[in-house]
């Protein structure tokens, strides 16, 4: 094993549930809204149950396995060679969604707070937060995710509240005036970001100290994330209205901006940007430690973290090279992303369990 450290299940937990949040909540309501209109939170609902589907496949297959990663079960079940084609796919991967993810948090930030500022500084900064994370390991991420997990949860939670004076319960009507297509169209994107990515913990799950509770665990905060989802998407539209959600970019940065309460309480969204933030740093910083530790499996390397520098200029080249916006990035997201997450978290995954089994009866 090239990681040694040892993360508690409550870690894993809050790892999951912030991944889930990680860039989906501020850019998926304009995109699902697009497609479902005022039926976008049954999408999330539809989307949350087969999320949770695949995280039991992902479960099974660790427990399978218990002390192996994703690459260590390709290389058993397929052999050295395959298994280690396997592998650099998988790094390649987690690699692309580490680079989408510094994509949105540049866009974002560029966008809604330094206008001025270039991109490649705020690139820097955030390359810089994830050599400084990575670079001590496993622990020390789960354990400054626990930290900010609490931020984070705050801000959401915050902004949610204080919107409830803004809300119109009949913006969400008529409900399934299309019939049930949209919703399900509406579904199909999100079940590729964010549920199908969670494949990258099972770089994690090795690792995990007491697995005895680890599919309550997973999948708690698996529901935990999307059941925060579903309450902004909700929100979003209960304020802001079909039209304008749609027409948006971040449509919960925009909802929590009209919040005046007595004119003391005004210009929240600093809140959410702050809470957003979190946990894209959560999901990048996981996403960013599943390629390096798979590049390191696949080479059979001892230490993983001379690696990191070299990863780190290429993910923040490959920023420069792929990024076309955030509308470009959005679409992304919602089209294309959808069947190559799914192929890679969810068939490649599958097809192991039915491997695994047919190779023990065998």
């Amino acid at each position: 094993m090239i990681e040694n450290g040892i993360i508690s299940r409550y870690q894993l937990w809050f790892l999951v549930t912030n991944f889930i949040l990680g860039g989906s909540i501020l850019i998926l309501p304009s995109s699902i809204v697009t497609v479902a209109r005022q039926d976008a939170w049954i999408s999330f609902i539809l989307a949350t149950m087969i999320g949770i589907l695949f995280s039991y496949i992902l479960i099974r297959l660790s427990k399978r396995f218990p002390n192996m990663t994703i690459i260590d079960i390709s290389e058993h079940l397929l052999g050295k060679k395959i298994g280690k084609v396997i592998g650099i796919l998988y790094a390649w991967f987690f690699l692309h969604l580490s680079v989408l993810l510094i994509s949105d948090a540049a866009n974002y930030i560029g966008i809604t707070a330094l206008r001025n500022t270039p991109k490649i500084v705020i690139v820097i900064l955030s390359t810089l937060l994830i050599y400084m994370v990575i670079h001590y390991g496993l622990e020390v991420l789960a354990r400054s995710n626990s930290f900010f997990s609490y931020i984070a949860a705050f801000g959401f939670w915050f902004s949610i509240i204080f919107s409830i004076p803004y809300m119109d319960p009949k913006k969400l009507t008529p409900i399934l005036s299309e019939g049930f297509m949209p919703s399900i169209r509406g579904a199909y994107p999100v079940t590729g970001f964010p549920f199908a990515e969670l494949v990258v913990f099972m770089m994690i799950l090795p690792f995990v100290n007491k697995k005895k509770h680890i599919t309550k665990v997973f999948i708690s905060g698996v529901l935990v994330g999307s059941f925060t989802l579903i309450v902004s998407i909700i929100a979003t539209i209960l304020v802001l209205n079909v039209r304008p959600v749609e027409m948006s970019l971040f449509a919960p940065f925009n909802m929590v901006r009209i919040i005046n309460i007595g004119e003391f309480l005004t210009r929240l969204e600093a809140i959410i940007s702050i809470s957003y933030m979190l946990t894209v740093l959560t999901k990048m910083l996981v996403s960013f430690y599943g390629s390096i530790m798979a590049i390191g499996q696949v080479f059979e390397l001892t230490d993983v973290r001379p690696l990191i520098i070299p990863l780190i200029i290429i993910t923040a080249s490959l920023h420069f090279i792929l990024n076309r916006g955030i509308v470009e990035l959005i679409e992304v997201a919602a089209t294309t992303w959808t069947p190559y997450s799914l192929f890679m978290g969810v068939v490649i995954p599958i097809l192991f369990l039915i491997l695994s089994y047919f190779r023990k009866n065998k």
